[in-house]
C-alpha cells in the first residue's frame, strides 16, 4: 500500500468515529505500528488534521479535538518509540491548537493527560515544560504546582476514573491473530469490538 492510500484510510476511519472507544484506539494502534514505514506521513497527518480541524468540515470542533488528542495519546503511549520521537518535536504545537480553542473541559482533559505523560517521562523535561507553560502552570522539581491557575478555571476531574479509563494499556486481545492481514481499519475496529466509551468522563 502506499503513502496516499494509507492516508486515505486513516483520513476515512477518523471522520467515522463519533466518541473514541477502545477499539478505535486498538484500531489505529495497530494501524500505525503495521505502517511504521510511513510513521513520518501518519504522525504529520494526526497533528495537522487537529491544527486545521475547521477544514474537516466536522460537526463539533472541540469534539473532534478531543477525540483526536485521545487518539495520539493512544499511540504515545502504545506504539513504537518512533511515534513518540516524532510527536516530541510537535506535541507542543498541536496541544497548543487544542488549548486555543478555549474549551474548559477539554483543557482539563489534557491537562490530566500531560501529568500522566509527565509521570512516566513520555517526553523530554522540556517538553513537558513547555506543555504546562501553555497553562501557566509552573512544575516545580519536586510534584506540580497549579498556584498560577485561578481556582474558577480549574475544572476537577475524576482523577481514578481518568487513570482507569487512560493509564492502562489498551489489549491486543485475539487481533493479534490479524496482524498485518486487515483489509481496513473498520473491519479491524470489528474484531475489537468493545463497549467502553473512551471518551467520557462524567458519571
Amino acid at each position: 500500500m502506499d503513502n496516499k492510500k494509507v492516508i486515505d484510510q486513516l483520513s476515512a476511519y477518523l471522520s467515522k468515529i463519533e466518541d473514541v472507544r477502545e477499539s478505535d484506539a486498538d484500531a489505529i494502534c495497530w494501524f500505525f505500528d503495521d505502517y511504521i514505514t510511513f510513521k513520518m506521513q501518519l504522525t504529520d497527518y494526526m497533528v495537522t488534521r487537529l491544527i486545521n480541524i475547521k477544514n474537516y468540515n466536522t460537526k463539533n470542533e472541540v469534539h473532534s479535538v478531543k477525540n483526536l488528542i485521545f487518539l495520539i495519546d493512544a499511540i504515545v503511549r502504545n506504539c513504537d518509540n518512533q511515534y513518540r520521537e516524532l510527536f516530541s518535536k510537535k506535541i507542543v504545537k498541536t496541544v497548543q491548537s487544542a488549548v486555543s480553542l478555549n474549551d474548559k473541559p477539554l483543557n482539563a482533559i489534557i491537562n490530566d493527560i500531560i501529568d500522566i505523560w509527565a509521570k512516566n517521562e513520555y517526553f523530554s523535561a522540556d517538553v513537558v515544560s513547555q506543555l504546562y507553560a501553555l497553562f501557566n502552570i509552573q512544575k516545580p522539581s519536586q510534584g506540580i504546582s497549579r498556584s498560577n491557575t485561578p481556582v474558577d478555571d480549574i475544572i476537577v476531574v475524576d482523577n481514578e476514573k481518568f487513570e482507569k479509563l487512560f493509564s492502562k494499556q489498551f489489549p491486543k486481545k485475539e487481533c493479534v491473530e490479524r496482524r498485518r492481514w486487515f483489509k481496513s481499519l473498520d473491519e479491524w475496529r470489528e474484531d475489537c469490538t468493545s463497549n467502553t466509551v473512551v471518551a467520557v468522563l462524567e458519571e
